[in-house]
């Protein structure tokens, strides 16, 4: 784990980590909800466009930070004309 990466899990707002997963989002996100804690993150988001949450996750793996990415679940708003999702991100020790 990097020296940024450490001074990022003992830092309490967990300001730095949330801008490693916003930094490469697509307009297309909109953020439902997170929770974060020192060992992890948790988001719900809704898209519009499943090609852009391939092009997210990809990023997302890329990350060193992150010791494992899981898409929790996926479900299409038909009402809505969106996919609503969870990710558990599960960052390095």
């Amino acid at each position: 784990l990097s020296e940024a990466g450490i001074i990022l899990l003992k830092r309490s707002d967990f300001s730095g980590i949330l801008e490693l997963v916003i930094k490469d989002m697509p307009s297309s996100f909109n953020i439902e909800s997170f929770s974060v804690d020192k060992k992890g993150l948790l988001m719900n988001f809704s898209s519009s466009s499943l090609s852009d949450l391939d092009v997210f996750l990809n990023n997302l793996e890329k990350e060193a930070f992150f010791k494992k990415i899981t898409l929790e679940n996926l479900t299409l708003d038909e009402k809505a004309g969106s996919y609503k999702l969870a990710l558990n991100i599960i960052f390095n020790e």
